[in-house]
């Protein structure tokens, strides 16, 4: 697989450095279906078309060492995957382009799709030796989240089970936040009053605005796409004792709603458009005597959409927003830690 992407992304940097060059040499005269325009519009677009040469350019330095350079890759398949969108917002207010282009749009919407997978696939396979390796020395890999197998989360008698069985467990990883057995309300309350949409990484920061700007577009977070409305809350399945037991926080910033809270187990959910989704919190015995937290995804895809779109952010959670996260789950907890350490006298 590692060739056939190389070949791909050489073909592709090729083919857009072809492009480019035809755009900066003839103007819109390249354009499929073009009318004349002003000096006004031709020189806009022979400056933007230098940009799409630079993208070509970066595609053929991604092609050596291409292991090396896997969060370069997912970040020019996501700018040309937004340009995709980016038709359907002009088709959706202005109407329907050259039916070149329309193509072009099924093309710029799947591509990096294709793409970004074939470079996840090929950039887990060291990072995934390195987790093994881990995990037979119990420890956390340094500087590194710990993405955990599904069994740390489907082994434990989680009281989640009774209530996701036509769920799909996403992801599983430990948190960052060692403590003491009485310690969970704490990593609950730091969770739910969070935002990873307002972190120090440029790159997730961005990735949040975007998805929050699509969903606004395209109506993926309307009132009538949540919990309640296109999908029954899972507050229906609770049992009595879960229905009583303690009162859970409500989030400050994302759209998650609490199901309830025990003493080492949290559960809230989420809908849209694209899917169902549960966050799930675990207090955890660690190697060390003590306790830490583990997270735990599971998502219901919308039909085909929904199951898209759970594939298209897959690489960009992995290396990008989950990373993020956790170093700010770590820092805020190693912020409240120093808090509640008593002053020596």
């Amino acid at each position: 697989m590692r060739k056939v992407l190389q070949v791909l992304l050489a073909m592709f940097g090729v083919v857009a450095i072809f492009i480019a060059a035809l755009h900066i040499v003839f103007g819109p005269a390249s354009i499929p279906g073009a009318i004349p325009v002003n000096a006004t519009m031709d020189s806009e677009e022979r400056f933007y078309a230098t940009l799409f040469l630079a993208f070509g350019v970066a595609l053929l330095w991604c092609v050596k060492d291409i292991e090396r350079k896997a969060r370069v890759v997912y970040f020019l398949m996501l700018t040309f995957f937004v340009g995709g969108l980016a038709r359907i917002v002009s088709l959706l207010i202005v109407g329907p382009p050259n039916a070149f282009f329309i193509s072009m749009t099924a093309v710029e919407l799947l591509l990096p799709l294709i793409l970004g997978w074939m470079q996840f696939r090929i950039a887990r396979v060291p990072s995934q030796a390195l987790r093994n390796r881990c995990h037979r020395n119990g420890e956390r890999d340094a500087g590194s989240p710990m993405r955990l197998p599904s069994t740390a989360h489907t082994s434990r008698p989680w009281r989640i089970h009774e209530l996701t069985h036509d769920f799909r467990l996403e992801d599983v990883w430990a948190l960052p936040t060692p403590g003491g057995p009485d310690d969970f309300p704490r990593l609950v309350a730091g969770i739910a009053s969070g935002d990873p949409s307002q972190g120090s990484s440029r790159a997730a920061r961005t990735l949040w605005a975007i998805r929050w700007k699509v969903g606004e577009l395209l109506g993926w977070d309307g009132p009538d796409a949540g919990v309640g409305s296109r999908v029954p809350t899972l507050r229906d399945r609770l049992p009595a004792d879960l229905r009583d037991a303690s009162s859970a926080p409500d989030f400050a910033a994302l759209p998650f709603t609490s199901l309830y809270l025990l003493e080492n187990e949290f559960a809230a959910e989420i809908a849209n458009r694209t899917m169902h989704g549960v966050l799930h919190l675990g207090w955890v015995p660690d190697q060390t005597g003590g306790y830490r937290g583990q997270l735990a995804v599971l998502v219901k895809p919308n039909g085909l959409i929904g199951t898209a779109y759970m594939a298209a952010i897959k690489p960009f959670r992995h290396l990008i927003v989950y990373p993020q996260m956790m170093q700010q789950i770590e820092r805020a907890w190693r912020a409240r830690a120093r808090d509640q350490t008593p002053a020596r006298a």
